[in-house]
């Protein structure tokens, strides 16, 4: 497992936008916007008192839980706050544990949970507050917390420094819609939940990436508008399904009475065996990698026939194959934010395929995977003898079918500019795979997008 800081995602994030010769404004301070139609007046105060104004046609708020755009749009935000007080601490910390390790620890009322970070014997602890010490009167500081926190989790340790100490109440709430005109709501500014899982800055980046690729392809002219609203559609119902995880989980972490007891004695006894078995490890891998997200009930998601293992609108799962007697993987072959046809039939002739590509690579590439040579794994993928499946640009699942049809919603949304265009036209004819393109004719047309984010901590 993977675990990087917020920081050093930032830091990749930040250096990425610099490669393409794009930087962050600091120092602006969001002072208000208007709006005329579709297009947006967004003004800021610039240092001290220089008023700075930028004209964009999308906006992106990721100002976090406190959002200035969803306060303006009057979007709803309905949850709760969780009555526990949490805690987040950067530590040194001296531990007979090896220091590569996550650790998470349960007890009665409260739990901890121990993050490797960069430096000698440095860890970030989170974790909830014991009800004895929340219960205390006046301000909480570590030095109250630390040695309870040890006691409690029952761990040989010793905290001998703190470089950093927060406290917060957590909130599960989402938006009603992370979508007005051409406004837009991601991560905090739309949905925020428990700590349990890990998953925040996680969901806030797919968020990102479900809007980016959909921007990207209507910008261009490649998809019409109509495409933006399915953002909103797909992700506010996986922030509702993320919100039903997280509190089941939290209440399972802070819970007293019986599942306190459950989790201070059964399931130290039950916990790391269970979490040898490949069912828990691959379930544990699917819900905090977010892999296991689907969009099946998406509008875009184009079926007529279900599959035993995955249907259109789930993740296409990871998997190794042989191409040209060598062994590669999906992820190998699918880095790139593009529509791929997967074309698993040996009859089919990938030239015409190939000199389509050549003329626009950035709207459909094609990947031929040899049937003869992988029918086994195939098979054991899909749970079928499949022959092609359209993956979009987030490696979801567009369309899985043997029968596909033009009159289908995903392909309406594929045309641009009033041009006749549709992505490939995929016909079973005798146990051939067909795929003809119609080319696209536009100019790109310059347009901005502002992101809106709050300052750091």
């Amino acid at each position: 497992m993977l675990i990087l800081e917020q920081s050093k995602n930032e830091e990749i994030l930040h250096d990425n936008l610099k490669a393409h010769n794009h930087d962050v404004l600091w120092n602006h301070t969001l002072l208000n916007y208007q709006s005329n139609d579709n297009d947006y007046s967004i003004f800021f105060k610039k240092n001290a008192d220089e008023l700075e104004i930028i004209e964009a046609e999308y906006i992106v708020s990721c100002e976090g839980a406190d959002s200035f755009f969803r306060k303006q749009l009057s979007v709803g935000f309905e949850g709760g706050t969780y009555e526990s007080f949490n805690f987040v601490a950067d530590v040194t910390l001296e531990w007979d544990k090896s220091y590569d390790k996550v650790l998470i620890c349960m007890a009665q009322n409260t739990f901890a949970s121990f993050f490797p970070m960069v430096g000698d014997k440095k860890y970030r602890i989170a974790g909830i507050v014991p009800d004895d010490i929340q219960k205390k009167q006046g301000t909480i500081i570590f030095d109250d917390l630390k040695e309870k926190i040890i006691d409690k989790i029952g761990i040989n340790a010793k905290i001998t420094g703190c470089n950093w100490f927060s406290l917060y109440r957590a909130h599960h709430r989402v938006a009603s819609t992370f979508q007005k005109g051409n406004i837009f709501l991601t991560g905090d500014a739309g949905h925020v939940h428990s700590p349990a899982g890990g998953q925040g800055m996680n969901t806030g980046i797919q968020d990102a990436y479900n809007l980016a690729w959909k921007l990207a392809y209507v910008i261009k002219g490649y998809a019409a508008p109509e495409l933006l609203q399915t953002y909103s559609e797909e992700r506010v119902q996986n922030a509702h399904n993320l919100i039903n995880k997280t509190d089941r989980l939290y209440a399972a972490e802070v819970g007293g009475g019986l599942s306190g007891w459950l989790r201070s004695h059964i399931l130290p006894l039950i916990g790391k065996p269970l979490l040898k078995t490949d069912f828990a490890r691959n379930g544990m891998f699917d819900i905090v990698s977010q892999t296991g997200i689907t969009y099946e009930e998406a509008s875009i998601a184009e079926r007529d026939i279900h599959f035993s293992k995955v249907n259109a609108g789930d993740r296409l799962p990871y998997f190794e194959y042989m191409e040209n007697g060598e062994k590669t993987t999906t992820y190998n072959t699918l880095q790139s934010p593009h529509f791929r046809l997967i074309v698993c039939s040996d009859e089919v002739d990938m030239r015409s395929f190939e000199e389509e590509n050549e003329a626009h690579p950035e709207q459909i590439q094609f990947l031929k995977i040899n049937y003869e040579e992988n029918k086994n794994v195939l098979k054991n993928v899909f749970g079928y003898d499949g022959e092609f499946a359209l993956i979009r640009p987030d490696n979801h699942i567009a369309i899985i079918t043997d029968n596909i049809t033009v009159e289908w919603r995903f392909f309406q949304l594929f045309h641009s500019c009033g041009q006749a265009m549709a992505w490939c036209t995929v016909v079973r004819e005798q146990n051939i795979v067909v795929a003809i393109l119609v080319n696209i004719r536009n100019e790109n047309s310059a347009r901005s997008i502002v992101f809106i984010v709050r300052a750091p901590y």
